[in-house]
């Protein structure tokens, strides 16, 4: 179970899917639909040590490229998160880029949150960012590809390191535009449903270690 509280959600806003439920009145809404309920104030925030953080559902379509940040509970107690995550890119030279935060991206959420949600995090169960980049310009001396994401969670001082890698795109994450990267929500809150372990877009026919000899300064 994921619950999602906001304050400045107010009014109706229908039901998602059939495993969503929005309770307006007491401004949170849950995934799915549970009669347990949880002391959400008491929840502490969720640290590194007990998430499982991967880089998902990576690809792209028109300049557009990128992926979900992954966070899932591997722990045994609930922890909340709120807000958006800390994402440094590296690439292959050192040069070192931190992702803008945005309210909504081109991978999500397509609704407006005037306030970052507070989304409580069940055992077992995974919340998402979305990373959002651009191949545009990536012809018009584009610096090398990003090599490495460093991801911090909110109110967290510890970090992990991923590869850049976008698997629908068989490159790396380029670096020709400034980052962004969204608020943490549920996959089912950003818009549309992600399948997990999935990429978009269609490959470029370059094997990873052609691109990694590109990168190379």
């Amino acid at each position: 179970m994921v619950i999602v509280r906001s304050r400045g959600l107010l009014g109706t806003m229908g039901i998602l899917s059939s495993f969503v439920a929005l309770v307006i009145g007491f401004g949170y809404f849950e995934f799915p639909a549970s009669p347990s309920k949880v002391d959400l104030d008491s929840v502490r925030t969720c640290q590194t040590a007990q998430l499982t953080i991967t880089f998902v559902h990576t690809g792209g379509a028109g300049p557009t490229v990128g992926g979900l940040i992954s966070f899932k509970n591997h722990g045994r107690q609930v922890c909340r998160m709120r807000g958006w995550p800390k994402v440094t890119a590296v690439t292959a030279t050192g040069q070192v880029t931190v992702a803008e935060p945005h309210r909504t991206t081109m991978l999500g959420p397509f609704r407006y949150f005037g306030v970052a949600p507070k989304v409580i995090l069940q055992p077992g169960r995974s919340v998402v960012a979305a990373l959002v980049g651009s191949e545009v310009g990536r012809h018009l001396q584009c610096p090398p590809f990003y090599r490495t994401l460093h991801i911090t969670p909110p109110q967290s001082s510890a970090r992990v390191t991923l590869s850049a890698w976008i698997q629908g795109l068989d490159t790396y994450l380029p670096a020709c535009t400034p980052l962004q990267v969204s608020m943490i929500l549920p996959s089912s809150a950003m818009g549309f449903q992600h399948t997990p372990n999935t990429s978009w877009g269609s490959g470029s026919n370059r094997t990873k270690s052609a691109i990694e000899s590109e990168s190379q300064p």
